[in-house]
């Protein structure tokens, strides 16, 4: 086998090789990028929260409690602003959770989100995942 044909054989390898880690490594970005945004939520929620149900020695009252649309919709309004150039579509899993971290539905034991996002091509093919937990009033526990 003459050495060009060695060669060439060799760096088309090597270029179907760096192709294919960009375009799998560019979802895990994306993924990534995705998660670490969504804790500006978090950062909001808990501000919201101290300053309108807080006490004058700096305790949440009783009464305090986060509503579980309002989050749902800043959470999926967080996540599409940061996917909107992305080619797949995005499904969103979640859980509300209480102080404890297990899940819950009473709207004043809510203490935080557990979500799932995936990554689904035209075929339906999940491309890439990504989990995250986010515990609200972290500062009155």
């Amino acid at each position: 086998m003459p050495a060009f044909l060695k060669v060439s054989i060799l760096i088309a390898i090597v270029f179907v090789f760096v192709t294919a880690v960009i375009y799998f490594g560019s979802t895990q970005r994306l993924t990534v990028r995705t998660i670490t945004e969504t804790d500006n939520i978090i950062e909001n929620v808990n501000v919201g929260v101290l300053r309108a149900e807080t006490t004058q020695d700096g305790t949440l009252q009783e009464e305090a409690y986060i509503v579980q649309e309002e989050l749902r919709q800043n959470l999926i309004m967080e996540i599409a602003s940061v996917q909107k150039n992305m080619p797949y579509d995005v499904k969103v899993d979640y859980v509300f959770t209480d102080a404890a971290g297990q899940a819950t539905k009473e709207q004043t034991a809510i203490r935080g989100i557990y979500y799932r996002m995936q990554y689904v091509d035209k075929n339906g093919n999940i491309k890439g995942s990504a989990e995250k937990h986010l515990m609200l009033n972290e500062l009155s526990n």
